[in-house]
């Protein structure tokens, strides 16, 4: 017999010693608790704490032939119904907890790791923008050309995401890098280059910024700030208005 995938049961709150009793009521359909600790080896005072726990949650019931109880488990399929009950009940209080929870007013900063942590990161920033939004961002750079590699890599993917989206992205760099954006295959033209000193690696979009200093670990930054936000969107047109194509 093929041996079966208990983890389900695990994820669905089964404790091991739970898991064993109800696959053994599963192949005995009605077991007395002598029967149940002969079948699986467990402990007589275990057993009984458990099947006292099964009961109270409803997966196992008994019937009484005489004085003596005869355990009987739920049929699978039960578990289905009772999953889906749990998930109407959590959505409820999701929805619930979410309507009276207010969005804090201070700024807040996040540290994301690796260039998954920077996909989750960028997707995050662009989470609530709307068809229309500006996307502005400051070329990224990076002397170390696998960590440049990594990142205009996804970069170019995320564009396409961004411009599905119909997000408007338009970004400023240094002369210096302009080169990088050839090498790597920039998807738009919508930039622009300057001569003198700027910053470089972030991003702004509504009221979220991320910075991507990837020089000696690949650790990025999300940091909501309207103001701070405010602020480096007005430097970014002033260089804007400055750059070169």
């Amino acid at each position: 017999m093929r041996k079966l995938d208990t983890e389900p049961l695990a994820e669905f709150g089964f404790s091991p010693t739970e898991i064993r009793i109800f696959l053994a009521l599963q192949n005995l359909g009605t077991a007395k608790a002598g029967d149940l600790i002969k079948a699986t080896k467990i402990q007589n005072s275990v057993m009984h704490l458990t099947l006292a726990r099964l009961l109270s949650r409803g997966v196992v019931s008994y019937i009484l032939r005489g004085k003596t109880k005869h355990y009987q488990s739920m049929q699978p399929s039960r578990l289905l119904e009772l999953q889906a009950h749990r998930t109407e009940r959590l959505q409820k209080f999701v929805k619930d907890i979410e309507s009276q929870t207010k969005l804090p007013s201070f700024p807040e900063a996040e540290i994301y790791e690796g260039i998954t942590g920077l996909k989750n990161m960028c997707f995050k920033l662009i989470e609530d923008a709307k068809p229309g939004d500006d996307y502005l961002f400051f070329g990224f750079s990076s002397s170390n050309p696998d960590y440049e590699q990594l990142v205009y890599s996804f970069y170019r993917e995320f564009s396409d995401i961004r411009m599905r989206r119909e997000i408007v992205i338009k970004g400023v760099a240094h002369e210096s890098i302009r080169e990088q954006f050839i090498r790597n295959q920039w998807p738009h033209h919508n930039i622009r280059f300057v001569t003198f000193p700027i910053i470089h690696s972030a991003s702004v979009c509504r009221d979220k910024v991320i910075l991507v200093p990837w020089r000696d670990s690949q650790v990025s930054f999300l940091i909501r700030s309207e103001s701070f936000a405010e602020n480096l969107r007005e430097y970014f047109n002033s260089l804007w208005m400055q750059g070169k194509k």
